[in-house]
């Protein structure tokens, strides 16, 4: 394994949804801008994804610049929640866990396209992995907080 000199105590990782992307203004673009003003220094790492970016390959970068305990936290929107549970699964099998997860509006979505259907059937949820310490799911007005704590301080820090 292969660790780089340069390595970061905080990741703040915002993932956009379906139709968003860096070109265009939204709110998860705002999210990122307001994190990256107010966290990014030369230990903390905040970033920009799109819902179809590699979650694995993001997961091994992730890890190998993490310092030990580092602090991650993961924004999702739409489809990019679904991509947020799939960077947290990537993660886990790493032995890295994510402080805090917040997913608005998140879409179910399937690993191979013709399971996507299940988007549109209620019996599939969307599952927060055991290596998520906190997590937060927003949908049509109704909030759901997993995880040890209700203390929602811990997203904001």
């Amino acid at each position: 394994m292969i660790r780089h000199t340069q390595q970061f105590k905080k990741f703040h990782i915002v993932i956009s949804g379906f139709l968003q992307n860096e070109g265009k203004p939204n709110g998860m673009i705002r999210l990122w801008s307001d994190l990256y003003k107010e966290h990014a220094c030369h230990d903390t790492l905040v970033m920009m994804k799109t819902w179809n970016d590699n979650m694995d390959s993001l997961a091994e970068f992730i890890w190998r610049m993490a310092e030990e305990n580092a602090i991650i936290k993961v924004y999702g929107y739409s489809w990019g929640g679904a991509a947020a549970i799939k960077l947290a699964k990537s993660l886990g099998k790493r032995g890295l866990k994510i402080s805090a997860m917040v997913l608005s509006d998140a879409v179910y979505r399937h690993s191979y396209w013709l399971g996507n259907w299940r988007a549109f059937v209620r019996c599939f949820k969307i599952t927060i992995p055991t290596n998520v310490d906190f997590g937060i799911q927003c949908k049509n007005g109704l909030t759901a907080i997993t995880g040890g704590t209700t203390d929602l301080t811990v997203v904001y820090q």
